[in-house]
């Protein structure tokens, strides 16, 4: 299946694979779970094994597919332990409530945290994270070190990112997360300039975390334009992770030049379209507004057209701002600035609206605070005087 940060996989999954779904629960002697196309079958014997296998089999083959048999396997129970790692699945769970009772009830963490990262150092060394499904459990100490506060050694974040894909996401939470340090930008640039993220959904699902990482310091700055630099905008999904980069963390002189380069790729592409106009409100009172302007209106995209009104109407329309004012006053605890970047666009153009109550304005920055700790974000909210 196809892999992005879209919830289209999924649903296709679901669609494609529901008469498979109903056959698999038609036996009540046999238990099964399915994620996407990921499908895992429990029953009894080595022969209804085979049975349900050729079974599958059949029911795919009236969709026009077949199974992986490179990715199919028979396995005894005990190799089921061993592979679906039962017993470090119930360690981690109960770590996992420790944390969480701990967190709940504002308890210190030192001890929680020590032992993430002796379990992450350990799986390093011994090479456990590499059998079975150890890169599940991987991802499982890597949440943990999120909510912990564990250091993580960059060069082994910088490998994770490089070499496992199925892993990479989460190394991206756990950069969010935090606020972001030199060393830790570095991985992400030598990361992205390495040559070894050719899928796309690797430099996407970077730059939707990045954006949404709080930054502190300039000291990334360098580090941040390799980032963008590494994303190719001679594609669809290079120039969406460069133009998202470039929104938060170039200037809107840079922002015009790779919107006005990439003409020809944007503009016949609604989505793309409807990016490129959600960025207008950053361009306000700059050399650059009028020539966007321009550029926008030429392009006859419809989602341009819809974005762009929709944005005028936030920063000038009462009604619009009300109908909006209970979705941006909500917190986005999960990012590191406390707001998704698609949603901090929005908050821009309420900001400016004079005709918003004086009391929800007041509303919207102080639940917003985190956002404006953000050295783009607060350099962005001086420029526009908000």
């Amino acid at each position: 299946m196809p892999q992005i940060n879209l919830d289209a996989p999924r649903l296709l999954a679901h669609c494609f694979l529901y008469e498979l779904d109903s056959y698999l629960a038609s036996d009540p002697g046999r238990d099964f779970v399915r994620y996407m196309d990921d499908i895992d079958i429990g029953v009894d014997t080595i022969v209804d094994a085979k049975r349900a296998l050729k079974t599958v089999d059949l029911v795919l083959q009236t969709k026009q597919v077949r199974l992986n048999s490179g990715k199919t396997v028979i396995l005894t129970q005990s190799e089921a332990i061993r592979h679906f790692r039962i017993f470090e699945n119930a360690r981690l769970d109960t770590v996992q409530a420790s944390v969480d009772y701990r967190l709940k009830h504002g308890l210190p963490l030192d001890r929680q945290r020590a032992h993430v990262e002796a379990r992450v150092r350990q799986g390093v060394r011994k090479k456990s994270f590499d059998a079975g499904n150890g890169e599940k459990i991987l991802k499982r100490w890597l949440g943990l070190a999120a909510k912990t506060g564990a250091v993580i050694k960059p060069e082994f974040l910088e490998d994770l990112i490089k070499r496992r894909p199925a892993v990479r996401e989460n190394v991206y939470s756990l950069i969010r997360s935090r606020p972001l340090t030199p060393s830790v930008a570095g991985v992400l640039a030598r990361a992205g300039q390495s040559g070894l993220l050719v899928d796309d959904a690797a430099m996407v699902e970077m730059s939707n975390y990045l954006v949404e990482t709080l930054v502190k310091t300039r000291r990334c700055h360098p580090l941040l334009e390799a980032v963008i630099g590494s994303n190719d905008p001679q594609n669809y999904f290079g120039l969406y992770s460069r133009l998202w980069l470039q929104s938060k963390y170039g200037t809107t002189a840079q922002l015009f030049a790779t919107l006005q380069d990439t003409r020809r790729i944007w503009a016949p592409h609604e989505r793309l379209g409807r990016l490129a106009a959600s960025f207008f409100p950053l361009f306000l009172g700059s050399p650059e507004e009028g020539p966007l302007k321009n550029l926008l209106a030429d392009t006859l995209n419809a989602g341009v057209r819809e974005a762009y009104k929709f944005h005028i109407n936030l920063a000038k329309d009462l009604p619009t701002f009300k109908a909006m004012f209970d979705a941006l006053k909500a917190p986005n605890p999960s990012r590191g600035t406390g707001i998704t970047h698609a949603k901090f666009l929005c908050l821009v153009s309420a900001l400016r609206n004079p005709a918003a109550p004086a009391a929800q304005v007041t509303t919207l920055r102080t639940n917003h605070f985190r956002a404006f700790e953000d050295t783009y974000y607060k350099a962005i909210a001086k420029r526009l005087w908000i």
